[in-house]
């Protein structure tokens, strides 16, 4: 495992009110319905779509962590309800259950012409890093599988890495709503550490022209998957765990493994650790293959987070 791989821990006046027609600008496509986001994508029917731009508008609030959960708080629910019935019949305690969620949160290397601005062109080709296309919601994700295990009372901790990781959480009993703040706001700290760049923004890419060389086209801006580490990270945080029940560990992720997951699963064995993997976005049955032999497919990627407890009841091999 890198020696770096636990060391991140992060320690206007408004303008004048313009005209409605310069402050809104509307494009009327024909196209299927988009899930709706932030309110700027609105449906206007089946096969209609009204795509707003407002000009200055004040950004959304940012929602806190007792309101995510309140948002979410069925899908917590139910997907607890669901484990708590499977323990039950099986006759165990899920207070007794150690669980760790871990979640491969690495993006997927893109390339643009700082020249042009058009991806694919090779004038002046520039790597940069994308956002990972499947699992998104990541903190919603995230705040599920905390309020499932604090629900249950099961001992539980949190690992999030791409080609670097860190341990969110360790494996201990549910701790204050705040505390669980607290593991999403580090979370969000550590994802947004890399510059995930808009490509449409001609002062990044005219800063990226001034200086370009042939280099820029082969960056690796993307890394590799810390995969191995984190199986090593979690085991010893299972190790240094209390506790004699189940061990279990849950790995959510969208990018196919390069190599198979089965010899880190045989060393999580080992262990007394079961893992159980979620395979999640339109490549799904493909990440599966190389994952571990208990993984739940995930085909939607909104589907993660109505997925956490079918993870955890997999890893627990409950079922």
């Amino acid at each position: 495992m890198k020696s770096s791989g636990t060391g991140f821990f992060p320690s206007a006046s408004q303008p004048a009110a313009a005209p409605a027609a310069e402050r809104q600008r509307e494009v009327s496509l024909e196209r299927e319905p988009v899930r709706e986001v932030e309110g700027n994508v609105v449906r206007e029917g089946p096969d209609r779509v009204r795509i707003a731009q407002v000009i200055g508008a004040t950004a959304a609030k940012k929602e806190t962590y007792p309101e995510r959960v309140a948002r979410l708080q069925p899908l917590i629910d139910k997907q607890a309800s669901a484990v708590r019935g499977v323990a039950t019949r099986e006759g165990l305690d899920p207070s007794d259950f150690r669980i760790i969620y871990s979640f491969d949160i690495s993006g997927e290397a893109g390339e643009v012409c700082a020249f042009c601005g058009r991806e694919g062109c090779q004038y002046k080709p520039t790597a940069f890093l994308k956002e990972n296309r499947e699992i998104d919601l990541l903190k919603d994700a995230m705040t599920v599988a905390q309020e499932v295990a604090t629900s249950l009372g099961a001992s539980y901790g949190l690992i999030a890495y791409d080609d670097d990781l860190i341990p969110l959480r360790e494996v201990t009993p549910p701790d204050g709503l705040a505390d669980r703040a607290s593991v999403i706001e580090t979370f969000g700290k550590f994802k947004d550490r890399k510059e995930r760049p808009d490509i449409t923004d001609r002062a990044w890419l005219d800063e990226k022209l001034a200086k370009w060389s042939i280099e820029d086209k082969f960056r690796n801006v993307a890394g590799e998957p810390a995969d191995a580490g984190m199986m090593e990270l979690a085991t010893k945080m299972m190790k240094t765990s209390v506790g004699s029940g189940p061990m279990a560990l849950m790995l959510a992720k969208s990018e196919k493994p390069k190599t198979s997951l089965r010899p880190l699963e045989s060393a999580a064995r080992r262990a007394q650790i079961t893992p159980a993997g979620l395979a999640v976005g339109q490549e799904a049955a493909q990440v599966k293959r190389n994952m571990f032999k208990n993984t739940v497919e995930v085909p939607e990627n909104h589907g993660l987070v109505e997925s956490i407890g079918a993870g955890t009841t997999a890893a627990l091999e409950l079922e």
